[in-house]
């Protein structure tokens, strides 16, 4: 949809990385990404944050962005459960190492 037609019907967009920070919601215990495809940059956003998540859902639409969101979160994460749905989209669950 559009950018023009979001304004339209009145639905804001922000940024995550602006959103979490007016929030002002640390430490954040559990953080679930489901935008339609657009986990890797959401947390691209959140990652001064991500390492201090405990618990982290995300959704990916294709196996590039699920090697990325891989590579981000493997050095603080470990993926605890996930689903993939023909290789090409699903959602998966990781832990903070201890």
């Amino acid at each position: 949809m559009p950018k023009r037609a979001r304004k339209q019907r009145g639905l804001p967009f922000r940024e995550a990385k602006t959103a979490l920070q007016k929030l002002d919601l640390e430490p954040i215990d559990v953080l679930r990404v489901a935008i339609g495809g657009q986990g890797v940059e959401v947390l691209a956003s959140l990652e001064p944050w991500l390492k201090d998540v405990k618990v982290i859902y995300v959704e990916f639409g294709s196996e590039q962005a699920r090697k990325q969101i891989d590579q981000m979160l493997d050095p603080s994460h470990m993926i605890w459960q996930g689903e993939i749905i023909a290789g090409q989209r699903g959602s998966l669950c990781y832990l903070r190492r201890a």
